[in-house]
């Protein structure tokens, strides 16, 4: 009988839980602002201060160490570890150039002669010295 009496309770308890579970189903709604999808390039149609580069310019400055001999490999990155640009650069000379970076990146990483640095690039610069 007990047996019985358990099954009963764990079939209620089975058979309500499935109920209750049971969630109210919406219909689709038609999209009412049907949009049209460009064929060629002559038919995108963009505000006429949309930036459509998909790079910016940075431009790198550092100063050397007078006198160092030491050569260490220069190396920019994105905080992902993606590297933007490497050389192979004499510690006691100064350094000037322009790298492209991804336009959604606002900061990267200088590494060298072992230490790391983060810069924040939105200025559109980077000056820096060995120490």
């Amino acid at each position: 009988m007990k047996p019985l009496i358990k099954l009963i309770i764990l079939s209620f308890i089975v058979s309500s839980s499935l109920v209750s579970c049971r969630k109210d189903i919406e219909p689709i709604k038609p999209n009412t602002n049907p949009t049209t999808t460009a064929k060629t390039i002559a038919e995108l149609k963009a505000p006429s201060n949309f930036n459509w580069n998909t790079s910016n310019k940075v431009i790198f400055s550092m100063v050397g160490i007078k006198g160092d001999v030491r050569k260490s490999t220069l190396k920019i990155m994105t905080p992902n570890n993606d590297v933007l640009f490497q050389k192979l650069q004499n510690v006691s000379d100064n350094y000037t150039g322009e790298i492209e970076v991804p336009s959604f990146t606002k900061t990267v990483i200088v590494s060298f002669i072992g230490v790391s640095t983060s810069y924040d690039i939105t200025s559109g610069k980077i000056e820096t010295s060995v120490k």
